[in-house]
C-alpha cells in the first residue's frame, strides 16, 4: 500500500497492511542521527519511510522577520508573527520568549487588516516550515508546483498550521493572553474568529486553484502535563465554536481533520468529537493518556501517538514492550496512526529509534480489509 491507502485504510477503521507511521523529529535530534549514519542527503521521510508528509500553512500577519543578534551559544531572532525569541544553539526545546507584537487593542486591529489571504501575492502554504524563517514565501503558482511533486510521492498528505490558540499567543504572549481570558474575553473570542476564518480561506483558495490536500492537521496546545491550561467552559463558550466551524468546512470538501493538542485533555475529548475532529495527535503518555482507555471509550475517534518517547530512551527490551502492549492493541480495527507522544527527542540514538520503528512494522502488521 502507498503511504495514502495506509492512512485513508486506517481512517475507515479497516486494517492496513501495517499501522501508517509518521513522527516528528527536533531539528537536534535529525542532527544527533546524522552523526550517527544518517545520510545527508535525505529526509527524514525518506529515510524511515513515513506515511505522511505536509505543506506548512502561514496564518501570520508577516511582519518583517530579521536576526536581530547572534553568538557564540544563542540567536535573537524576529519571526513573521511579530514576536521576539532567543533561541538556543543545538537547543530545540530551549527558547526564551523575549517580545510580542501586540500590547494594545489598537495594536491588534492594525494587525488585524494583514490577516488575510492574498490571491495575487504571496502564497500563505509551502512545503518549508514558516517557524522563524527569514527566506522569501512563494507564489501560489510555485505553491501548487511544490505540493504536486509532494502529493506525486504516494504520502498521505495534510496542511499543517497553528490553531487560532496558538496564533493568538505568539501575538500577545502566554501569559498575557491566560490574563486576557479572565479580563477580555470578547477580545480573545474576536482573536480565535480572525484566525479560524484566516485558515478557512487559506484552504478554500487552495482548493480553488487545484491544491487538494488529504486533510488537515491544526496545532492549538491546550493541556499541561495535569490538566487543561483553560477550564472546559471557557474552551466550550470561546475557542470550540472556531473548532466547530473549521471542521464543518473541511467535512463540507471532504477533508480530514487531525487535532494536535499537548497535555491531558481528557474533558474535552467528546467536545472535539462533536466540532468533527477525526484523529487526535500526539496523546502525551507523560499527561496520563493512554491509547487502550481512548481507544475503548471513543470507538469513532481515530488516534495517533502514545508511544512514550522517555522509553525510547531505554533499553531495546523496554521499547519492545512499549510498542508490543500498544500497537498491537490499537491497530485492531484500524484507527491507529503510529507516532510519538509528542517528537522525537535528542536523546533517543538512531539505533534505539531503528528498533522502535522496526517494532511498530512487526507488531503493526495487520490484514487488509
Amino acid at each position: 500500500m502507498t503511504g495514502r491507502e495506509r492512512v485513508q485504510c486506517a481512517l475507515r477503521r479497516q486494517e492496513p497492511d501495517c499501522v501508517p507511521i509518521s513522527d516528528n523529529l527536533w531539528t537536534d535530534t535529525l542532527a544527533r542521527f546524522r552523526r550517527e549514519g544518517m545520510p545527508a542527503d535525505i529526509s527524514a521521510a525518506d529515510f524511515f519511510d513515513f506515511d505522511i508528509t505536509d505543506l506548512s500553512m502561514d496564518i501570520s500577519p508577516r511582519l518583517e522577520p530579521a536576526i536581530l543578534g547572534e553568538d557564540d551559544e544563542t540567536t535573537t531572532i524576529r519571526d513573521r508573527y511579530g514576536y521576539v525569541v532567543r533561541k538556543f544553539t543545538g537547543r530545540d526545546r530551549g527558547m526564551e520568549w523575549i517580545d510580542h507584537p501586540v500590547k494594545t487593542r489598537d495594536d491588534w486591529k492594525r494587525i488585524r487588516e494583514r490577516l488575510v489571504v492574498d490571491v495575487d501575492g504571496a502564497a500563505r502554504l509551502d512545503t518549508e516550515s514558516y517557524f522563524l524563517r527569514q527566506t522569501a514565501f512563494p507564489s501560489w503558482e510555485v505553491a501548487k508546483q511544490r505540493f504536486e511533486a509532494r502529493y506525486a510521492t504516494g504520502r498521505y498528505l495534510y496542511i499543517s498550521t497553528y490553531g487560532p490558540n496558538e496564533a493568538a499567543w505568539r501575538l500577545r504572549g502566554w501569559g498575557r493572553l491566560m490574563m486576557d481570558v479572565a479580563e477580555y474575553p470578547d477580545w480573545v473570542a474576536e482573536m480565535y474568529e480572525t484566525f479560524a476564518s484566516l485558515i478557512i480561506d487559506t484552504v478554500a483558495h487552495a482548493l480553488r486553484i487545484g491544491i487538494r490536500p488529504d486533510g488537515l492537521f491544526l496545532a492549538d496546545d491546550l493541556g499541561s502535563t495535569r490538566a487543561l491550561m483553560y477550564s472546559p467552559e471557557f474552551y466550550r463558550e470561546t475557542l470550540w465554536p472556531q473548532h466547530r466551524r473549521i471542521g464543518a468546512f473541511l467535512k463540507e470538501n471532504d477533508l480530514d481533520y487531525f487535532m494536535h493538542t499537548d497535555g491531558n485533555v481528557s474533558e474535552i475529548i467528546p467536545d472535539f468529537i462533536e466540532a468533527g475532529v477525526d484523529v487526535l495527535q500526539p496523546l502525551e503518555a507523560k499527561a496520563g493518556l493512554d491509547v487502550h482507555e481512548l481507544k475503548t471509550r471513543y470507538p469513532q475517534l481515530a488516534l495517533m501517538g502514545n508511544i512514550d518517547m522517555r522509553v525510547a530512551n531505554g533499553s531495546l527490551d523496554e521499547i519492545e514492550q512499549e510498542v508490543a502492549s500498544k500497537v498491537a492493541f490499537a491497530k485492531r480495527g484500524g484507527g491507529y496512526i503510529y507516532h510519538s507522544d509528542h517528537s522525537v527527542p535528542s536523546e533517543v540514538s538512531l539505533a534505539n529509534y531503528q528498533y522502535l520503528l522496526a517494532a511498530v512494522r512487526r507488531h503493526g502488521a495487520g490484514t487488509v480489509s
